[in-house]
């Protein structure tokens, strides 16, 4: 393993991240463009016009970082048991993009130190992270649309470093595998939003109680919610592999939130500062301080 890449990969593993992999850049084929495509036209993205504005530049990595010729992608785990079932656990702390782009920030100096220009991509960027995951050799995606591995199932956080050096196709923690016949996070799922054609948003629990206001929500979607807060861990929690999944080597992972039985949805404003709960509260914020008049 050349130099450059060996330091990449001990400054991950320092940093905790379960696996990386390096890739191409590349664009993506016709075929996950139309795959695409066709869920769109389905109106499965429900109310998320983001997807459609960024429908094409998702596979070209490029459009992001130009001359972009190497993806480094990094994995993590971010499981442990606990918590409170009503919030998915992903939820409960400190907010993975900022805990993954601090660490990410002290990986990038190998590349810096080689000439390289770089961008680190967290789930906010019009990018198919999960494709380039694949590509990488990080694990396969599952009938739940998400990341899957042997070592610790759907129980995953993703993380993209492009950059401009042209660098080996390598890493560490890579495995391959497949769903094989099993259909558990799709028989799980309570409201059926999982099928032939992946995720459909406008029955998914984690949409419509994250990315919708609550008082826009019809009595049909309050419904479907039921008495969960914020997301939704069927699917991951039927996943076999992730059955006997380790506790997140990151610390930052490891704490879980305990409300009373009667909490509502409201009282989460109170824990939410520095948690991805806290995105659930940016619209009563942002009618606050919009001018008047």
């Amino acid at each position: 393993m050349p130099p450059i890449e060996e330091d990449i990969f001990n400054l991950a593993r320092a940093e905790g991240f379960d696996a990386a992999g390096i890739c191409s850049a590349g664009p993506f084929g016709p075929q996950e463009k139309t795959r695409f495509r066709e869920w769109l036209k389905g109106g499965n993205n429900a109310q998320m016009a983001w997807f459609e504005r960024e429908a094409d530049r998702r596979f070209e990595p490029s459009s992001l970082l130009e001359d972009a010729k190497s993806a480094i992608v990094f994995r993590t785990n971010f499981f442990r048991r606990g918590g409170d079932g009503r919030i998915a656990l992903y939820a409960q702390s400190e907010d993975y993009h900022t805990v993954l782009r601090r660490k990410m920030a002290k990986v990038v100096s190998p590349l810096e130190a080689a000439g390289g220009r770089q961008k680190i991509c967290i789930d906010t960027s019009p990018l198919a992270e999960k494709l380039l995951a694949l590509r990488a050799g990080l694990g396969w995606i599952g009938r739940n649309t998400l990341i899957i591995t042997k070592q610790n199932g759907p129980w995953s956080f993703l993380g993209v470093i492009l950059t401009t050096l042209e660098l080996e196709h390598c890493g560490y923690g890579l495995e391959k595998g497949s769903c094989g016949g099993c259909r558990k996070c799709v028989d799980a799922c309570p409201t059926q939003a999982l099928g032939k054609n992946g995720l459909d948003a406008r029955k998914c629990i984690s949409y419509l109680s994250i990315e919708k206001r609550r008082d826009r929500l019809s009595q049909e979607e309050l419904s479907l919610i039921g008495n969960r807060l914020f997301g939704c861990d069927e699917c991951l929690k039927a996943c076999p592999f992730g059955k006997a999944a380790p506790s997140s080597n990151m610390g930052e992972f490891l704490e879980t939130i305990s409300l009373p039985e009667d909490a509502s949805f409201e009282s989460l404003k109170n824990i939410s500062e520095g948690t991805p709960i806290s995105r659930a509260f940016r619209f009563e914020k942002s009618r606050k301080t919009r001018p008047r008049g």
